[in-house]
């Protein structure tokens, strides 16, 4: 939760005449956010247990983090501690002269961001049963389906033996002392300019233009390192003194160059936003406003993501090994607890490791600028009547350098598709059979940076984006006690990918990162068709004469809100059973699609699109289809509210009222259970029920709130 939030501010406005106004603002703001588990800080539960080298900070007192197969899990979590200072200051000032309204200013701020967090802090331990299956492999999966037990379930083994026992099926060790530990500090400077100028009494034209140079955030002590595409991809450090010492060691220089700027990305410095807007009444229609505009509005950086890549240097001295799976076919695991858990791994064993195992594996495109918008718009109001309006307008974004998280290091498919051996990421894994194979690439002979690890991916500001809308509304202002506005959309969204956001229905990774506008595609968010109505009536007071009959009558109240829209976009993932192209990631791999329904095919809850035309492409390939092949069913929603207020004596009252949610009692309305199953290897693929449950998967109650209120 937040912890003491703090806000101050104060503004000083001077008068100098009539035609000029100055006002000055500074302010303070400061957000801090902690989570962690309430045995924090208690004693150190996992040193209790018999574990070696558990974390030192005691934030991170708790047991591991234990999984367990058809169990509930328990144990530690994530302790993490967020802090934002935003320090502000704005000078604007105001100058009539004649037709024109000018005002121009400042607006600086001095951001400071703190973050300290342990992912995965205190370790964590998984059991599937492997240990005491009869058949190791089938451990870990699915126990039933659509109310049957699943035939191998006689053959799975028990997860809780296997805990009893020590046997784990895998083990991560906590970070020796966090995995993200940053202070950065930034300026960022705003100036501005616009002249709203009356033309006529009937055109008002607005011209402004804005510069930005968005916040230079670095450390103090230049921690971290950037990336360079140059030499076969290399880790460019900002502190030497920290390198040095490592290189002698004998680390991997591709790991270990310095040089870089404390801000590890270049400050853009020339962000220029012009902006151009206009309304005009036109003298034959007098009911009839035209409205128009242009602007580039700059965007911020995703910080959450990148900001990690200015963590101290002081937290790759040391980090925990990678420990090795167990098959189950093994005499004991490869990670028995009682043995847990070993040392951590020092600076220089770390760095010594060749590239294509590289542990980290995040880092800032080198390129990256500031995201930023075109946006346009061009609107009409027509007064129908004195109170009711008629909203035509047409607006259109076009987004560039949009943000996303792209795998860089992603290799070309292999030559011949189908071949196993070409899962393998370095010849110094290869089996004899592999060796041997006339079509064997290994994944880091075709990686476009040989010397960073196929999975490394970055946060880069390089896709485009665009959005068109009609939009159409009608609004009548209050007029007998009744309001209502109603709103129709016709619009499309597309992108390469809205994943970085976890969107519905997308992956959060682009498939083929050397080709990725073949993903280009409508948005995880396109709704072609959104309606949206609201009202709000009040019976007027003392309509009748008699007394009674207002006391009964008058004071009852309803507003509510209606939608209907289209389903949403989404993508059918391939169901590859590896990665050949960037060894960790083959959930991206899209299906292939023969783009054609079968004949008969119809709709169903159990079939939401013809599965028939979906397969797995071949072992080594991307799918053809892109990111939105296929759309959910349509989403509509309705909520309500019916109250009255009595007036009981002089100045006393008594409102009640009930708010009733999704009153329609339909699952259109929780779009979470639009999204169909898109697994291609489950046996409910397309499906929209949970073959768990049945279609009791999809029921979605009304909520009805009450309210009573008495006012003296």
């Amino acid at each position: 939760m937040y912890t003491r939030p703090k806000l101050f501010g104060a503004t000083w406005a001077h008068t100098f005449n009539a035609n000029l106004l100055n006002q000055a603002t500074v302010g303070y703001s400061r957000d801090k956010f902690e989570n962690g588990q309430n045995t924090a800080f208690g004693p150190d539960l996992s040193a209790n247990l018999g574990l070696a080298n558990t974390n030192p900070n005691p934030v991170t007192y708790d047991v591991p983090q234990i999984g367990l197969f058809d169990y509930q899990g328990f144990g530690g979590g994530s302790p993490l501690t967020y802090g934002d200072n935003i320090y502000q200051g704005v000078d604007n000032v105001t100058w009539v002269r004649s037709r024109h309204t000018f005002n121009f200013g400042i607006d600086f701020r001095r951001d400071q961001m703190v973050e300290f967090d342990n992912f995965g802090g205190t370790g964590s331990l998984s059991f599937n049963g492997e240990f005491t299956a009869l058949v190791p492999s089938f451990a870990g999966q699915s126990t039933a389906s659509s109310g049957v037990y699943s035939s191998t379930v006689p053959y799975q083994g028990n997860a809780l033996a296997d805990m009893l026992l020590g046997q784990t099926s895998s083990a991560g060790g906590p970070p020796p002392i966090a995995s993200d530990d940053f202070m950065l500090w930034g300026s960022n400077w705003n100036l501005y300019f616009q002249d709203d100028f009356h033309a006529t009494d009937r055109l008002t034209l607005n011209l402004g233009l804005r510069w930005e140079r968005p916040a230079n955030f670095h450390t103090r002590t230049g921690d971290g390192y950037a990336f360079s595409t140059s030499n076969g991809g290399q880790f460019n450090w900002a502190n030497c003194a920290f390198v040095q010492p490592i290189l002698k060691a004998g680390g991997n220089p591709n790991f270990l160059q310095c040089g870089a700027p404390s801000t590890l990305v270049s400050t853009d410095e020339k962000d220029y936003a012009p902006r151009f807007g206009f309304s005009y009444r036109p003298p034959i229609v007098e009911k009839l406003v035209v409205r128009g505009g242009f602007g580039i509005f700059y965007g911020l950086y995703s910080r959450y993501y990148d900001g990690s890549q200015y963590d101290k240097n002081s937290l790759y001295n040391e980090t925990a090994p990678s420990i090795p799976s167990p098959n189950g076919l093994e005499t004991q695991s490869t990670a028995v607890v009682q043995n847990l858990w070993s040392a951590p791994v020092s600076a220089d064993q770390l760095f010594v490791t060749p590239g294509w195992e590289f542990p980290f594996n995040q880092v800032n495109w080198p390129t990256n600028h500031t995201p930023y918008d075109e946006q346009w718009t061009l609107d009409t109001q027509y007064s129908l009547t004195a109170s009711l309006m008629l909203d035509v307008g047409y607006s259109g974004v076009h987004g560039l350098r949009q943000p996303s998280q792209d795998i860089l290091g992603v290799a070309t498919p292999p030559t011949v598709a189908g071949d196993p051996c070409n899962s393998t990421v370095d010849i110094s894994l290869a089996s004899s059979t592999c060796l041997s194979d006339p079509n064997f690439q290994p994944i880091d002979t075709r990686e476009p940076y040989p010397n960073m690890p196929p999975y490394l991916y970055g946060n880069i500001n390089g896709f485009q984006s665009t959005y068109n809308a009609l939009q159409v509304q009608l609004i009548e202002r209050a007029m007998h006690g009744l309001s209502y506005h109603f709103n129709y959309t016709y619009s499309k969204t597309m992108d390469v990918t809205t994943g970085v956001n976890l969107i519905n229905g997308e992956g959060a990774q682009i498939q083929d990162p050397q080709h990725p506008y073949q993903m280009y595609g409508l948005a995880g968010s396109d709704q072609t068709h959104h309606l949206t109505a609201t009202y709000a009536y009040q019976i007027p007071d003392n309509l009748f004469h008699a007394h009674a009959l207002n006391w009964l009558l008058t004071g009852w109240t309803t507003s509510g809100i209606y939608q209907l829209a289209s389903g949403f976009p989404f993508s059918i993932g391939g169901n590859a059973s590896a990665d050949q192209m960037g060894e960790y990631y083959a959930s991206r791999i899209l299906a292939n699609s023969t783009f054609h329904n079968s004949a008969g095919f119809h709709k169903s809850l159990s079939e939401a699109f013809d599965v028939s035309k979906y397969s797995s492409p071949e072992l080594g390939r991307y799918g053809n289809t892109n990111k939105s092949p296929e759309r959910t069913p349509f989403y509509t929603n309705l909520d309500a509210s019916f109250g009255k207020t009595t007036h009981l004596w002089e100045k006393q009252s008594l409102m009640v009222r009930a708010e009733i949610f999704n009153l329609g009692s339909t699952w259109h309305s929780n779009s979470g259970a639009l999204f169909p199953n898109t697994n291609l290897g489950s046996s409910s693929f397309g499906s929209l029920i949970d073959p768990n449950y049945g279609a009791v998967s999809l029921y979605n109650p009304r909520t009805i709130q009450l309210t009573a209120q008495y006012t003296f």
